[in-house]
């Protein structure tokens, strides 16, 4: 046997290349990511957070004030009367100044304003007649000798009692008490109706 001859080269493993294509494909996908996060505005902070953070403040503040009077205020809706009835602490009464806000969760199309003005037992009386039957949440804001309040309720408005009869329930209806007086004429077998009398 020739100790000189070639011998076959061994197979050649493919790991290598694996892993030089893995580290390739990384850094380009971090290549892109760092040239996407460059170019994107990632502001966290609105360029109003200032006047907003104010706002959130006024508005805990109002609450608190409102805490200690709770039990005074009160909205409530009277489904027979079709009525909303706001009613602030009688010391407010006189000097009570702001508005009441209806906001609608499901559309805010049907959301409305209307200025706060409540009598001297501190009642004010709004007709529910115009809101859309379903779900709104009520916002009374008013301020006293320079102090503000802020309370909220939801309440559920049912449609109007003449709303429910319509001229199609109408119809219906006279339509059944014809029925009614035709069966009426019938003789009790139902088969034909009965002859009227002639003089004799």
């Amino acid at each position: 046997m020739n100790a000189n001859a070639i011998k076959p080269a061994p197979p050649r493993s493919l790991w290598p290349y694996a892993i030089i294509g893995w580290f390739l494909l990384f850094g380009t996908a971090m290549a892109a990511w760092i040239v996407v996060a460059v170019r994107n505005d990632m502001d966290l902070v609105r360029a109003d957070y200032y006047d907003q953070e104010i706002r959130h403040q006024q508005q805990i503040d109002r609450q608190a004030r409102t805490h200690p009077i709770q039990s005074e205020v009160k909205v409530a809706y009277d489904d027979a009367q079709q009525r909303i009835t706001v009613a602030l602490p009688a010391a407010h009464a006189a000097q009570a100044r702001g508005r009441i806000n209806f906001y609608r969760p499901s559309d805010a199309k049907l959301d409305r304003e209307m200025k706060l003005a409540v009598n001297s037992a501190g009642e004010q009386m709004l007709d529910a007649k115009s809101l859309q039957p379903g779900l709104w949440k009520v916002r009374v804001q008013w301020s006293v000798a320079g102090d503000e309040f802020y309370f909220d309720q939801t309440v559920v408005i049912t449609p109007s009692r003449s709303a429910a009869f319509t001229p199609q329930k109408a119809g219906a209806e006279c339509g059944f008490r014809s029925t009614i007086e035709v069966r009426a004429f019938l003789r009790p077998e139902g088969r034909a109706p009965l002859a009227p009398a002639h003089p004799g």
